[in-house]
C-alpha cells in the first residue's frame, strides 16, 4: 500500500511539473539541426546522471543547442544530481530527449483520443506511465507504443 501511494505521489508530482512546460528544442550537431524535447524535471525509473565534480573548473559549451562556442566555468565541487537538496547542487535541471510523436492505431477512450490522432512530445515518467501532448494539453496514461500507436518518423537525432 505504501509503495502504491508513493508511486502515485511521484507520478502526480511529475505530471504537475510537466504540465505544459515541455518545449521543442532545436539542437545543431555537424551543421544539422534536430528538434529534441526538453522538460524541466527528471523522469525515469532511477535518477541519473549523478555527477561527482572534484574540480572547480569544468569545460562545456555556452549552449547545448549549438556546440560551436566552448566555455570554461567555475563551480563548487560536489555531487550534482536531480534529487539533491544540497545548496551546492541547486540547479535548473532539464531532461533532453529525442522528440517522439505517435500516431494512434486505435481509439483510446480513457484519454479521449481516436484512431489517427497524433500524440506529440512523448515523455516517459516511470513504471510504464507516459505523458503525451494531445490537442494542446498534456495527458497521462500507460505507455502506448507499440500496442496502440506507431512512431512518426523523424530524421536521426544527435547522439550526444
Amino acid at each position: 500500500m505504501k509503495i502504491a501511494l508513493c508511486l502515485s505521489l511521484l507520478i502526480f508530482t511529475l505530471t504537475t511539473y510537466a504540465d505544459s512546460e515541455a518545449y521543442n528544442l532545436p539542437i545543431t550537431r555537424n551543421q544539422v539541426t534536430h528538434e529534441m524535447l526538453a522538460y524541466p524535471f527528471w523522469s525515469g525509473e532511477y535518477p541519473s546522471p549523478v555527477i561527482d565534480v572534484k574540480t572547480k573548473k569544468i569545460h562545456g559549451y555556452l549552449s547545448l543547442r549549438d556546440l560551436r562556442e566552448k566555455k570554461t566555468c567555475t563551480v563548487i565541487p560536489g555531487v550534482y544530481h536531480p534529487w539533491s537538496e544540497d545548496k551546492t547542487s541547486i540547479l535548473s535541471f532539464y531532461s533532453i530527449t529525442e522528440k517522439e510523436d505517435l500516431l494512434l492505431l486505435k481509439d483510446m477512450p480513457d484519454i479521449d483520443a481516436k484512431k489517427g490522432d497524433k500524440l506529440k512530445n512523448t515523455i516517459y515518467l516511470s513504471e510504464g506511465m507516459c505523458l503525451y501532448e494531445l490537442k494542446n494539453q498534456y495527458t497521462q496514461t500507460t505507455c502506448l507504443y507499440p500496442e496502440a500507436a506507431q512512431p512518426i518518423e523523424y530524421p536521426s537525432h544527435p547522439s550526444e
